[in-house]
């Protein structure tokens, strides 16, 4: 067999077992974790993606081998493979790439929108750079038989500017409030949009959602929850549902669970901006401070782990930790193009090495959890 005809038969083969796992989640035969839900959607646009690509060269490599041929074929596979993704709602953070380009003048807010965030600036005290409205359409329900209604929901996501302003505009419950909550929880919310399967809630699944937040509570010590304030989400909804009939945005007669989420912007950029000069970071730090053993930097999202090499290394660098969290802090504030960072807030963390090996056997996994 070419490469063609073992390509097809190894993706059907695994794309009939992923579905064949998603048909039993639904029937509540099996019971997957909320986590494995959300991966199996990827997975099976990966695999359908791998048959059309050997299907189509199935058909052209017994028709010609000629460069032009070849790239209609290549054409032809990838077209239907971007379709899958943006029906599969995995946006690639447009959000924040299209928030990126309103801040640097590049392009402009929608009237409706340029309203919407001066009544959640009045109401609330909060900055929007930016929002997305769109309809959550999941290819995946339709194939499996989830009727128009379950598949008409909408998000609307809002950029908020800052930590400050995401929360202010979130409620801060209790750990125990947010269990209750979670539970008892009957309105459309984040936890069912998200574990609701492929067409319908799987209480297996909710369960399953509210056990792993009860045992993060009790492993972390955690006394507080942020979590969203449905009267505010429900406000802004009502309020962009009356911008939108003003500037006739949409047809508003199909809309129904308008979901509103947020996500805050200076957190992203952080993360980005630390992650790009972690590299340059580190090399300085090792040079600079050579004689302390400096073993890596890790970066965390945010922030970042020095590691120095034995336990001693690190108890010896109590005094220069200051001087090196500002030469982080100083190549952070090259890139820092829209004043995310404060040093007064940041910190980095310092740890060893041999800490590292003893107590978490050198994994990253384990280190993180």
């Amino acid at each position: 067999m070419d490469w063609t005809t073992i390509l097809l038969t190894v993706s059907f083969v695994i794309t009939i077992l992923l579905f064949t796992v998603v048909l039993l989640n639904r029937l509540e035969i099996i019971k997957l974790a909320r986590y494995s839900v959300l991966l199996l959607e990827p997975l099976i646009a990966f695999s359908i993606a791998l048959m059309y690509i050997s299907i189509w060269g199935l058909i052209f490599t017994r028709v010609s081998d000629t460069l032009p041929i070849t790239i209609l074929a290549l054409i032809g596979f990838i077209a239907p493979l971007f379709a899958l993704l943006k029906l599969s709602n995995y946006s690639n953070h447009k959000l924040y790439y299209k928030t990126l380009n309103i801040l640097r003048g590049r392009a402009k807010l929608l009237p409706v929108f340029n309203e919407l965030k001066a009544f959640i600036r009045s109401e609330y005290d909060v900055t929007a750079y930016n929002f997305l409205f769109r309809k959550y359409k999941n290819f995946f329900k339709v194939l499996l038989g989830a009727n128009d209604a379950e598949n008409k929901r909408f998000v609307l996501e809002v950029q908020l500017a800052s930590t400050e302003d995401y929360g202010k505009i979130m409620v801060q419950l209790s750990s125990t409030e947010a269990i209750e909550q979670s539970v008892a929880a009957e309105n459309f919310d984040m936890e069912k949009f998200f574990t609701s399967g492929f067409g319908g809630t799987n209480p297996k699944i909710s369960g399953n959602y509210n056990n792993t937040l009860k045992s993060v509570v009790d492993k972390a010590g955690l006394e507080f929850f942020t979590d969203y304030n449905k009267d505010i989400q429900e406000a802004i909804a009502v309020k962009f549902f009356e911008l939108a009939n003003k500037y006739n945005y949409a047809k508003l007669e199909s809309w129904r669970n308008i979901w509103v989420c947020y996500y805050d912007f200076s957190d992203k950029t952080k993360t980005i901006i630390n992650q790009k000069i972690m590299k340059k970071a580190e090399r300085l730090i090792k040079r600079k401070y050579a004689s302390y053993n400096v073993w890596l930097i890790r970066s965390f999202f945010d922030s970042s782990v020095v590691f120095f090499l034995l336990n001693e290394d690190l108890e010896n660098s109590a005094g220069i930790r200051a001087e090196i969290e500002d030469d982080y802090f100083s190549l952070l504030k090259q890139r820092d193009e829209f004043n995310v960072f404060d040093r007064a807030s940041f910190r980095l963390r310092f740890d060893s090495k041999q800490n590292f090996v003893e107590n978490y056997g050198g994994s990253w996994y384990y280190y993180l959890h």
